[in-house]
């Protein structure tokens, strides 16, 4: 049987880093099998990324990626990237950088690995509970009094999600449609 890959994804300013640290640290201890997106400011340099990566490499690839190029605000980079990339993955986790990791995110990931669901919390962090998490249908996630998910780790089947992302990035970016007169 295959096993699944999964992917974390964040974003990063020089502020953070210390958080940032703390996820890979916290990861690195619960032997999350997952590779790390990291979506990086301009702030962060290269000789930091590199220590990073060479430190935690023989536990988890990192993937560095310039937040530059997104036109967007710090927290929904990390969605309009999630579309570029989900189909190379069978779930992934979308996660603030300062958002404190006490549980193994395994259980979470293999939760939602062919099921076109999404997991997070409601306005409240499960505190790690499983049976406490809030499976959110798919239709009320542009409301976020129903659905809190740019605060929360989202855990996604990236396989059949990849409506979902662009329906995110066109709701928070309407095309922007050209008149011809």
């Amino acid at each position: 049987m295959k096993e699944n890959k999964f992917a974390i994804i964040t974003t990063v300013s020089g502020g953070y880093m210390f958080a940032l640290h703390a996820n890979f640290v916290t990861n690195f201890y619960y032997k999350t099998n997952a590779d790390y997106h990291v979506i990086y400011h301009d702030s962060i340099d290269k000789e930091y990324r590199d220590k990073c990566t060479e430190e935690f490499k023989k536990y988890f690839n990192i993937i560095w990626f310039p937040m530059d190029g997104f036109g967007c605000d710090f927290h929904n980079a990390k969605y309009r990237y999630a579309r570029m990339m989900t189909s190379d993955y069978d779930a992934i986790c979308l996660i603030d950088t300062d958002e404190f990791i006490i549980t193994n995110l395994l259980q979470y990931f293999e939760e939602v690995v062919g099921t076109k669901k999404l997991i997070s919390a409601q306005h409240l962090w499960s505190g790690g509970i499983k049976e406490n998490l809030f499976n959110i249908p798919w239709e009320s996630i542009k409301d976020r009094a129903h659905a809190q998910i740019a605060d929360f780790p989202v855990f996604v089947d990236s396989k059949q999600c990849q409506q979902f992302f662009q329906d995110w990035e066109d709701f928070l970016f309407p095309p922007v449609r050209q008149s011809f007169v």
